[in-house]
């Protein structure tokens, strides 16, 4: 069964970049594809993507790729998609 495209406009206000797009040391496409439910959904920018990542759209094994041309991956292997973990820390509170 070939793979169906479906093309979005969010139809949320744009947000302002995340910090890794601001600090990036060169551009991250801004053509993202992820499936839903076996339908390939984009293109979405990276900023896009990101929200939808931590709203819970899309979780760390949803499959993403960037540009039409790309491997498809999960999108928990993104740098940058989703918020770092909060790591423990080794001293308790004074």
């Amino acid at each position: 069964m070939p793979t169906q495209v479906v093309s979005v406009a969010d139809p949320r206000p744009a947000a302002l970049p995340c910090v890794r797009d601001l600090f990036s040391s060169g551009p991250m496409s801004n053509r993202w594809y992820y499936k839903s439910a076996e339908v390939e959904v984009g293109p979405v920018s990276f900023s896009g993507l990101r929200r939808m990542a931590l709203e819970g759209t899309i979780g760390r094994e949803t499959p993403v790729r960037e540009g039409q041309e790309g491997e498809w991956t999960s999108a928990g292997d993104v740098q940058n998609l989703f918020a770092p973990k909060r790591s423990r820390s080794l001293f308790p509170p004074a």
